[in-house]
């Protein structure tokens, strides 16, 4: 649903095309499951966000850390965009 959200706001130019297909399309992966150049797989180890801790070490762990601080940093974007929203 925030995907949705970013394409209006890409649509009224709002967003620039280049951040949602690049970054949000990795940010994306993270969460459904991807391989990493070195050809480990990152995945986030759960998508409980009472365990956000959880989430930020593994990320901490295993994303490298400029991409890292950028995913971290839109997630909490995405999750405020829901509560705000009334998802969560």
């Amino acid at each position: 649903s925030y995907i949705d959200h970013l394409r209006i706001l890409e649509s009224k130019g709002e967003l620039s095309p280049n951040t949602l297909a690049k970054q949000y399309k990795t940010f994306t992966n993270y969460i459904k499951g991807t391989t990493s150049k070195k050809g480990d797989e990152i995945r986030l180890p759960t998508l409980d966000l009472s365990k956000a801790s959880e989430i930020k070490n593994y990320c901490e762990q295993v994303i490298p850390l400029d991409s890292c601080k950028r995913f971290i940093t839109r997630l909490s974007k995405a999750c405020d965009w829901a509560k705000d929203s009334g998802m969560i």
